[in-house]
């Protein structure tokens, strides 16, 4: 069988970042301990024999939970799930939420990777950002982690910041790899107008960034990471070779994932579903020994053969055709050939060993060749 990605979204934030429209609101010590209950729960409804080789556990800001909430997650997740013994289990961390007794104790926990959301290191964006931390507390977490046993290090930054220069952006990215940190994800920033940024920006008091920055910012770091030893193997992830996020590979890959808590989605069997995203819906469901589960989505076959070539075309390594095949029944070229065939004589493919890719010029532009396979 093949192996599941379970991830867990904790719903808890300490304060809202300005540009954030994910699910989350602020709770205090009694809210957790409730909702680590309420996700043992879930899990115990969910559970499976499906072999579950990686964890993600995302937010809001898991790291608002102690280290023994975290513990008794994880541990209610292996009564119910086929979990590896190997298995990559990742938490996100807020750098204003870390000590290092803290990080001790997820790391004894069983939590091996830790996603570091420090999104830039100047003082001024990260103000208009609303993070909570100062760019010498995301350093001094970065350092925290590794005296804590965490190898396996990832940071999050943003670009397309309002007022970001390019000499800032290549500042962030420079500290950061100065520190030798083997996996970096980086983000355009998208303002949404249900925001506190959003509102700014409607206000008139900021102004979006311009973009041709935008790109270029993107081009700066495609070209600077490398050179410091960070490969691209995916549109915005880049790390050391075998230092891969596999929680997120299996997404790329189109596989099937579990998602616990409210607002999570779930993928299984060509069926999409989305649990309950308000908390007091969830908690509702969840203690009548019913479902989260309020929305499903059976995908058609054509459907998933384009959402698989997306998310395959969105890595370095691209398309496989054996892996399409073995999946499908029959070749890609059955039911996107014409489609590929204008694409790579108009050069936004190309053809590898395995199957299909996207030339390096093409990458800053992928949405072009992802909305022509969308049926």
């Amino acid at each position: 069988m093949a192996a599941v990605g379970l991830y867990i979204h904790v719903p808890f934030c300490l304060q809202k970042c300005s540009y954030c429209d994910f699910y989350s609101l602020a709770a205090g010590e009694a809210d957790y301990d409730r909702y680590v209950r309420l996700l043992q729960q879930e899990a115990s409804l969910r559970q499976s024999d499906l072999p579950v080789d990686t964890i993600f556990l995302g937010g809001g800001t898991p790291s608002v939970l102690s280290p023994a909430q975290v513990s008794a997650v994880l541990q209610g997740l292996s009564r119910y799930f086929a979990i590896h013994p190997d298995a990559e289990i990742t938490m996100e961390a807020n750098p204003g939420t870390l000590t290092l007794d803290k990080l001790l104790g997820y790391r004894a926990a069983g939590v091996n990777r830790l996603s570091l959301g420090v999104q830039s290191l100047d003082e001024s964006e990260l103000r208009l950002l609303g993070r909570l931390h100062s760019a010498e507390a995301a350093l001094d977490a970065i350092r925290l982690a590794r005296k804590a046993g965490f190898e396996n290090l990832s940071c999050d930054v943003i670009y397309g910041v309002p007022g970001q220069s390019m000499q800032s952006w290549q500042a962030t990215l420079e500290r950061l790899t100065d520190l030798e940190l083997p996996h970096i994800s980086l983000y355009s920033l998208e303002i949404h107008d249900d925001t506190p940024l959003g509102r700014l920006l409607q206000s008139g008091q900021i102004r979006e960034a311009d973009e041709d920055l935008i790109a270029d910012m993107y081009s700066l770091a495609r070209h600077l990471l490398p050179e410091r030893g960070l490969w691209q193997y995916e549109i915005s992830n880049f790390s050391k070779p075998g230092w891969e996020s596999r929680h997120n590979l299996n997404y790329w890959q189109n596989g099937d994932y579990v998602g616990l808590g409210p607002a999570a989605w779930s993928y299984l069997n060509g069926v999409r579903s989305g649990n309950a995203s308000d908390l007091n819906t969830y908690a509702k469901l969840i203690a009548r020994g019913e479902s989260a589960v309020v929305e499903r989505e059976q995908l058609d076959e054509l459907t998933a053969e384009a959402e698989t070539i997306i998310l395959a075309l969105r890595t370095t390594k691209g398309l496989s055709n054996a892996s399409f095949v073995a999946r499908f029944g029959h070749p890609v070229e059955l039911h996107f050939g014409c489609i590929f065939d204008d694409m790579l004589a108009s050069g936004m493919l190309r053809r590898t060993t395995e199957g299909y890719a996207l030339p390096s010029a093409i990458v800053p532009i992928a949405n072009q060749v992802f909305t022509r396979v969308l049926p």
